[in-house]
């Protein structure tokens, strides 16, 4: 593909998190598109390449969740796995194993 979504983690006020960075292919040009004290993990891109899907715990009480983000970065997170899995495609499940690896083209 054309971009790169991984986990970098960073600190913020001495605690470590992972954050969702995307950039272009050769590594240039990363930005992070999470900017909360919650981590995030195992980012996907969708099969259009248009939004990412990741995991994070925003319920200290709860299993970690499934949200999407814009490719574009934003504040438009939407947790899709509880409220609406139908908005999980298809192409982001692989069975046996869960969300099956992706990239942007």
């Amino acid at each position: 593909g054309s971009q790169l979504a991984f986990i970098r983690p960073v600190q913020e006020n001495g605690v470590a998190r992972g954050a969702l960075f995307v950039s272009d292919a050769n590594g240039a040009g990363a930005r992070e598109l999470t900017r909360s004290h919650i981590g995030a993990s195992h980012p996907r891109w969708s099969p259009d390449g248009k939004s990412i899907a990741f995991t994070t715990r925003r319920d200290p009480d709860a299993n970690n969740q499934i949200y999407l983000l814009s490719a574009e970065g934003g504040v438009d997170i939407e947790e899709v796995a509880a409220k609406t899995p139908e908005k999980i495609h298809r192409a982001y499940i692989e069975p046996g194993i869960g969300l099956a690896p992706s990239s942007s083209e």
